[in-house]
């Protein structure tokens, strides 16, 4: 459902950093498993949860285990 980048702001959140913005794209544009703004809201506010010290290493089973429809 959301196929461009620009897309990821349509969630509704304010982005706690660029490296918070640039993980919500990679894990919820093209995917088919985020069809909804409620999954994709969902899946936003749990990476905007991430600590900015650990934004930039957490891995795509971090991510799942935190909740995040991937």
């Amino acid at each position: 459902m959301y196929g461009f980048d620009s897309m990821i702001d349509m969630g509704g959140e304010k982005w706690k950093s660029k490296a918070h913005r640039k993980v919500a794209i990679a894990v919820c544009i093209c995917n088919p498993q985020v069809h909804t703004a409620e999954i994709l809201g969902h899946n936003i506010g749990i990476i905007n949860k991430i600590p900015n010290n650990k934004i930039k290493k957490v891995t795509w089973d971090q991510i799942r285990e935190m909740g995040c429809t991937v």
